[in-house]
């Protein structure tokens, strides 16, 4: 597994990502950590955040979690299509509830 790790956007190396990625651009979009914002706004969000990875040539592609409470399994295949996983800052809190919701089995 290669991390590349950005406190702002897309960080200031946006080539060293595309080189670790090789030549995929498949990108699961992952914007739970905003969850907490009207839908309006958070349909915003996201819109800014797939134009600024389409700026650099990934191909964004949002992947709620909220679609797999209870369902790890199919999560963990939805993600395994993807190239790079990114996800978007915001409520870290709202974040990892989430995160506990798809990982956890019903």
């Amino acid at each position: 597994m290669r991390m590349y790790l950005s406190s702002f956007r897309n960080g200031n190396k946006p080539d060293e990502l595309l080189r670790l990625l090789g030549g995929g651009r498949r990108t699961a979009l992952v914007l739970n950590a905003q969850d907490w914002k009207s839908p309006e706004d958070r349909a915003t969000d996201l819109a800014q955040e797939a134009e600024r990875l389409e700026s650099i040539g990934l191909r964004p592609e949002e992947t709620d979690l909220r679609q797999y409470f209870g369902r790890p399994d199919e999560l963990r295949r939805a993600l395994a299509g993807y190239d790079l996983i990114w996800v978007r800052g915001g409520n870290t809190f709202v974040l990892r509830r989430a995160l506990g919701k798809a990982a956890q089995t019903v």
